[in-house]
Order: structure tokens, then C-alpha cells, then sequence
């Protein structure tokens, strides 16, 4: 199921958050979640701001990442060299 939207990619079409909605749709259909619970999931999963939540999981990892390996992550050239 997660490989079929995961394969397919945004588009204006099939947005993120529609990508998402109908994801966890599917998935909490699979495991016979009630249609109240799915509404409440699917409430607060569109209150969040999914784009900037992954914005930030990205910086960390990069830094993390910068940690580990000798690079900056930078708007410019980019180099990475392994320790």
C-alpha cells in the first residue's frame, strides 16, 4: 500500500496533503479503524504544517549528517568528503 503513494509523485493534481488524506485513509480502512477515529486522525493530521515539520526533520539530519561527515550543507557548490 505505502509503495503505491510513495512511487507516485506530487503533482497539482494529487498534492501532498490529498496524497496523505488518502494514505491514511486506506491504511486505517485496512485495520478497521472507525469512521469517527479516521476523522479525528485525518482532523489533526490537516492542522499540521506537514511541509515545514519536514523542512526541520531535514535540517537535523543534515546536521547530523555534517557530524559524521567532513561537509557543509550550503545554498552554493556543495562537497562531501567521508572521515
Amino acid at each position: 500500500l505505502m509503495r503505491s503513494y510513495m512511487a507516485r509523485k506530487c503533482d497539482i493534481h494529487f498534492p501532498l496533503e490529498r496524497k496523505l488524506s488518502r494514505f491514511l485513509t486506506a491504511a486505517m480502512r485496512v485495520y478497521r479503524i472507525p469512521e469517527a477515529e479516521q476523522e479525528n486522525v485525518l482532523a489533526f493530521i490537516q492542522s499540521l504544517d506537514i511541509k515545514a515539520i519536514a523542512t526541520e526533520v531535514m535540517y537535523k539530519l543534515f546536521a547530523m549528517l555534517e557530524m559524521k561527515y567532513d561537509f557543509k550543507l550550503s545554498s552554493g557548490s556543495e562537497t562531501e568528503e567521508t572521515k
